[in-house]
């Protein structure tokens, strides 16, 4: 039965092939594979078990890229060193062990070995030979033998913090400049896929895709408190924005302190991590970023986007002098097309944030906050089209008017 409270990414790949490649000692029926199925229902997981032998293993995945013509490949651990090979594909490597010879060693995975999964051949048990650490060194010889500019833009390269197994980020980097490091150990826990991997996949879906998402604009001192710390319901709002909108982060870049360059931009990747890779812009007048939204610390009317929010107008009762909320797709569609603007609005004083049940009959009927001091609840009014809350401290009402710019037709993504 499908677990009504899991969220899934059902438009993510959707009609498309993704081909997981597992770990050594592991199987097709990984937790992993399970994970991305799970995940991405609209989307066809292909995990086959690799034989033990490199070699019989990248002939199996040739044969079946060949066959397949797979939209994406997976690959973690040894399964990413045999994912870099496969040129001519999207690609991600999780952790990859390009040494998988001295990996052995180091492992102690030596001698009998027992599969992690169940393998469909039935085969449980396993002799790690000295020979056959010979073959996995010679096949790690092979990596990176055509990497090539259009290559270097089709491969990912996710890497775990606080992996103790393999350590090959700097060899991965000096071959492919989409090098990531996400908060995680070597084995790719549900967690780890959640936050990490399915944005990287999401890139790749936009850009096969050719697909254009709203630009969202966030200052970097609107992200933490007093005391250097991310703000309440941070990572929760962060989450809700990439679902539907290109997050970018905007530092100051003072001339006369060439530390804070890199000291925000290390708190920025420990923040929000792999989905931040990339995603941060340097300038000291954010007025003059085109976007869709941009969410300042300070009052602003120059801003040449579509949208400027910031603490001096956001008013936490809601009065008539906060900018007008904008529903640039119609009130009858999903929340999540009504509620950027809102919650860029509120980003400075609320401490939680609304969640919406997937049980819910109507996609903006009504949404829960239980964390923080005080639960909020949201409600939409359907015959005004006005939000409305509930807490100790009301937040009043807000109405959604029509879009201010009629010739826009570019879609709002779910």
């Amino acid at each position: 039965m499908e677990n009504q409270y899991q969220k899934t990414f059902p438009d993510l790949m959707a009609g498309k092939k993704i081909l997981y490649v597992h770990g050594f000692m592991s199987a097709g029926s990984t937790h992993t594979a399970q994970i991305l199925r799970e995940y991405m229902p609209q989307a066809t997981v292909i995990a086959p078990d690799l034989p033990i032998h490199p070699e019989d293993a990248m002939t199996l995945l040739r044969r079946l890229c060949a066959a397949e013509q797979p939209d994406l490949i997976v690959g973690t651990s040894m399964g990413g060193m045999y994912t870099e090979m496969l040129y001519g594909y999207d690609r991600i490597c999780v952790n990859p062990a390009f040494q998988m010879g001295s990996t052995i060693s180091e492992s102690n995975m030596l001698g009998k070995q027992v599969y992690q999964n169940k393998r469909a051949d039935g085969v449980q048990e396993v002799i790690v030979t000295k020979a056959l650490q010979k073959e996995y060194k010679e096949m790690t010889e092979q990596c990176f033998a055509a990497v090539t500019p259009d290559e270097q833009h089709r491969v990912f390269g996710l890497f775990g913090d606080k992996d103790p197994v393999v350590h090959t980020f700097d060899l991965f980097h000096e071959h492919y400049p989409q090098a990531i490091r996400f908060h995680g150990e070597h084995r790719l826990i549900e967690k780890a896929i959640f936050h990490y991997l399915m944005p990287v996949i999401r890139w790749i879906d936009d850009r096969q895709e050719k697909r254009e998402r709203r630009t969202v604009l966030i200052h970097h001192d609107t992200l933490a408190d007093g005391y250097g710390k991310p703000k309440s319901s941070l990572h929760k709002a962060y989450e809700l924005l990439l679902d539907n909108y290109n997050v970018l982060f905007v530092c100051p870049a003072p001339t006369n302190r060439p530390a804070f360059l890199t000291g925000a931009q290390q708190w920025i990747e420990e923040t929000f991590s792999a989905p931040a890779w990339n995603h941060v812009v340097f300038t000291n007048n954010p007025e003059l970023l085109y976007g869709d939204y941009l969410s300042l610390p300070y009052r602003t009317t120059s801003f040449l986007g579509r949208f400027c929010l910031s603490a001096a107008t956001s008013s936490r009762r809601g009065k008539r002098s906060s900018p007008t909320l904008t529903d640039w797709e119609g009130s009858r569609k999903p929340l999540p097309r009504l509620f950027p603007s809102r919650l860029l609005r509120y980003w400075h004083s609320l401490p939680v944030l609304p969640i919406f049940p997937r049980r819910s009959t109507h996609p903006a009927s009504m949404g829960f906050s239980p964390c923080g001091r005080a639960a909020k609840a949201f409600h939409y009014d359907h015959r005004t089209r006005t939000f409305r809350t509930h807490c100790r401290h009301s937040l009043g009402s807000f109405r959604i008017s029509k879009p201010h710019h009629a010739r826009d037709t570019r879609p709002c993504l779910p």
